[in-house]
């Protein structure tokens, strides 16, 4: 079976000989992707004893029993053999079954043999015998139960079943009073995360003009490929504030039901109208709903009036109907809309880039790519030289007035992470350096996370910031590594003790463990900002990595049915997952996005696929088996875009919003983590 050391790197050991069974040997194939794709790192003959291969640092080790002796081999990176002419260090005569072997370093491990616990600190050379004896574990009183982590309380991981009728979005998107002039917004096009922005529909009641927004603006915006989320403010609930004062509006909503279906079907009509004179044939509108006081009455308009106005849109004209508002007006009012809202746009302002966990509102609830949620506010923000204009950022799962682009060019530049040294780059998110805001100008990097071997051969997690990395180590482990960040930096990533491979939670300063029951391996390799986390694990005395996700204590399997081996490895904000399965054979491995409750294919048997943004870019690797020259790439609009940060081997690991990916880079000049930025 495999033997993994982390989540990336592995070994994978096979028999095979020649005609008739001469010159059995024993191949070793080896992975640093998690067992997406395996590459033949060397041979060595084979004993006439089982072996028991793992993996310390970047050397294979291999141990036998044979005559009494625990003889040892160990392969180099290179591909250099050591031990095969070693004589073995003799052991005990009772010692004749090896089950398991782990080493810290090449120098110092331990066996397991017959139940025994044996150690060496001199690559073989010699064992001693340090089996532990035997104690009474006193009763306890009360069970003593593993602490989970202490998440916010999010709704349950939905698998979705279906999407929206048309139109259907995801990505980062802001709203803005008054509209952006052209220009600008080919700045923000090219530079910015965003492809989504809102526009309030002229003539509606209690708004004023925007003299920008015209219908050449909108052709503009439709030529540069950004998408649309058409807005009708129009009447609002007459216990709504208009300011600070709480001044009712000018036009309410009646509190008569009969007259507020009227006014509500009276306004889509207006609403549709206006649209059409911007050159739009809208699949869809959202009726802002400023937040009210929740009252019996108050709350009887609201739905009579979005009655009137879902009625309208949807029965007569044909056109979805989306709804702006509160999550609690979502939960307690919208739901109770007949028909029902298509779609609903929701402020948080919780600074979570995520369409689930959104306040009160329960998680079965518009669940099918019918989410926005607008996360930020009043975010100053500049973007190609541009001037700095206030925005309420929003991520989209749902239905809007979609642009022509679906993808972007970038150009790519790179920068080495050499400090700290031997350093993957695993993550990375959207978080300005140590400043504790998201990214909103060009020129700013997110924070990264990863792992680097010290020069004693120990490996520890860091979290690299503007101004420096701090380490992470988790207490106790042999070695700790990060895999992925969320904008709420949060991290996860996996720690190895004498008990095994364990995932972790990081968070405020403290670990959590993660360990899927029943499982002798736990891997934690990403994280959004809901906090669900992705992973896989390895059953005891089983062979296939299954995946999983984990929310709020509870862990829920994910396995592709058309694979033995589930390996997730990214998840973004609308719940998109990407990873490989692999097949029988551990070589041919195929990428997967988990959408919508199905697995769906990506190209490629050799492509690994490792991080998903809240865009819905991918980044990947195009691996060349047994050669040693993988190419990372972008896919994007089912296009692979391929980008060299200028090392003979170059693994794209984590990506943000911003398209900033993270990876490795392996060349005699620079064994090191790399950054490319737009």
């Amino acid at each position: 079976m495999p033997q993994f050391e982390d989540s990336s790197q592995g070994s994978l050991t096979v028999d095979f000989s020649g005609p008739d069974d001469e010159r059995p040997m024993l191949a070793m194939f080896t992975t640093i992707d998690g067992g997406r794709n395996w590459k033949l790192a060397a041979t060595m003959p084979k004993e006439p004893s089982a072996l028991v291969t793992t993996f310390a640092g970047s050397n294979w080790i291999a141990a036998a029993i044979s005559d009494h002796k625990l003889s040892l081999k160990t392969v180099t990176s290179g591909g250099n053999i050591s031990g095969l002419d070693a004589p073995g260090h003799n052991i005990d005569k009772d010692l004749i079954h090896l089950s398991r072997l782990s080493f810290a370093s090449r120098s110092e491990g331990w066996a397991l043999a017959n139940g025994k616990l044996l150690s060496t600190r001199d690559a073989g050379s010699t064992w001693k015998g340090i089996t532990p004896p035997n104690i009474r574990v006193p009763e306890l009183s009360t069970p003593i139960e593993r602490e989970q982590p202490s998440l916010d309380s999010y709704p349950e991981f939905q698998p979705r079943a279906a999407a929206s009728a048309g139109g259907a979005s995801e990505h980062l998107g802001f709203d803005k009073s008054l509209v952006i002039l052209a220009p600008g917004m080919q700045k923000w096009w090219n530079e910015s995360p965003y492809w989504v922005t809102n526009i309030y529909l002229p003539a509606a009641l209690n708004r004023g003009t925007d003299g920008n927004l015209t219908k050449a603006w909108v052709s503009a915006m439709q030529k540069q490929g950004w998408g649309l989320i058409p807005t009708w403010f129009g009447r609002q609930p007459p216990c709504a504030c208009a300011n600070t004062a709480c001044a009712p509006f000018s036009y309410t909503i009646s509190s008569n039901t009969t007259t507020a279906i009227q006014q509500g079907a009276n306004e889509a009509d207006a609403a549709i109208k206006s649209a059409k004179a911007l050159g739009l044939t809208p699949n869809i509108i959202y009726k802002d709903i400023e937040p009210y006081t929740s009252t019996p009455a108050c709350s009887a308009a609201v739905i009579a009036f979005l009655n009137g106005w879902d009625s309208e849109l949807k029965n007569v004209k044909g056109i979805s109907a989306g709804v702006y508002g509160l999550p609690r007006a979502a939960q307690d009012d919208f739901s109770q809309v007949s028909p029902l809202p298509d779609d609903v746009w929701l402020t948080t302002f919780n600074q979570r880039v995520t369409i689930w966990g959104l306040g009160k509102l329960s998680g079965t609830l518009w669940a099918d790519e019918q989410r926005i949620n607008q996360y930020e506010q009043n975010v100053e923000s500049s973007f190609g030289n541009s001037a700095t204009y206030e925005i309420d950022p929003d991520i989209i799962g749902a239905t809007i007035v979609s642009g022509s682009a679906t993808s972007r060019s970038y150009n790519f530049t790179f920068a080495s992470i050499t400090s700290p040294r031997a350093s993957y780059a695993q993550g990375i998110n959207d978080i300005n350096g140590g400043a504790g805001t998201l990214i909103n100008e060009s020129g700013q990097t997110g924070e990264i996370v990863g792992w680097y071997t010290d020069s004693a051969q120990n490996v520890h997690g860091f979290l690299l910031r503007v101004g420096g990395f701090s380490s992470i180590d988790y207490p106790g482990a042999i070695y700790t590594q990060a895999f992925a960040i969320n904008d709420v930096e949060q991290i996860v990533g996996n720690y190895y003790d004498s008990s095994g491979f364990h995932g972790f939670l990081y968070q405020a300063g403290s670990f959590v463990p993660l360990d899927y029951p029943g499982a002798s391996g736990t891997y934690a390799t990403g994280i959004n900002d809901a906090g669900q986390i992705v992973g896989y694990w390895i059953p005891n005395g089983g062979l296939h990595q299954h995946g999983f996700v984990y929310q709020g204590g509870a862990y829920r399997p994910l396995d592709d049915p058309a694979g033995l081996y589930t390996i997730p490895s990214g998840i973004n904000g609308d719940g998109d997952i990407v990873g490989t399965s692999l097949p029988l054979d551990f070589v041919l491995g195929t990428g997967f996005v988990y959408q919508l409750g199905v697995f769906v294919q990506l190209p490629g048997v050799h492509n690994a696929y490792s991080a998903v943004n809240n865009n819905g870019q991918i980044a990947g690797t195009q691996e060349t088996p047994y050669v040693g020259t993988d190419s990372p790439f972008l896919y994007q609009a089912g296009m692979l875009t391929f980008f060299d940060p200028g090392a003979t081997q170059s693994i794209a690991y984590g990506m943000n919003d911003n398209a900033q990916i993270v990876g490795w880079n392996g060349d005699p000049v620079c064994d090191c983590g790399f950054v490319a930025v737009p």
